[in-house]
């Protein structure tokens, strides 16, 4: 069934019809999350929600594998509930920042987490650019920066310095 199809066939239900629709939908968990999003945004919350998920997956303690594709879905499921974009920015910095501030020996020498996090990084950057963040998430950068210094294989601290240099050009903290 089209969109269109859809909206025609909603259209001709009675208000309260409509409404025990919704709440019937309303039991799906991405529809609450909407909804609930829709009527009370409480996007730090779920912000820090986000932070926490990153965390779990890119604990050190946690034997298994650190994988960027959880961190970018929990990226994509944020954007879902239209949250400013300043806070999709700062969670998509703090994607690679918080995978970066692993122990050296549970990131370096392997070329794939060290292109994730590149990628994202310049992910972030862009989508920084994008919107004119580059102010508001100057410090956010610069966290990043401070632990991309602990990269040793074939992406440096200077791979990293160059990346962020071109988007803040007049950036004083890696010269």
């Amino acid at each position: 069934m089209t969109k269109i199809s859809v909206r025609n066939q909603l259209q001709r239900f009675e208000k309260g019809k409509l409404v025990d629709l919704i709440m019937d939908l309303y039991s799906l968990k991405e529809v609450k999350g909407y909804l609930e999003n829709l009527f009370d945004p409480q996007y730090d919350k779920v912000l820090n929600e986000c932070e926490m998920k990153i965390d779990n997956e890119f604990d050190f303690t946690n034997r298994s594998r650190k994988r960027f594709t959880t961190g970018k879905k929990i990226i994509s499921d944020f954007k879902k509930i239209n949250p400013p974009v300043e806070l999709i920015a700062q969670l998509m910095v703090y994607l690679p920042t918080r995978a970066m501030s692993l122990p050296s020996d549970y990131k370096t020498g392997s070329m794939e987490y060290e292109t994730a996090a590149y990628n994202c990084t310049e992910a972030a950057l862009k989508f920084i650019q994008k919107h004119a963040l580059e102010e508001e998430l100057e410090e956010d950068v610069i966290e990043l920066l401070e632990e991309a210094k602990s990269f040793r294989g074939p992406y440096t601290y200077g791979t990293f310095v160059r990346l962020v240099k071109t988007y803040y050009p007049n950036l004083d903290c890696c010269d």
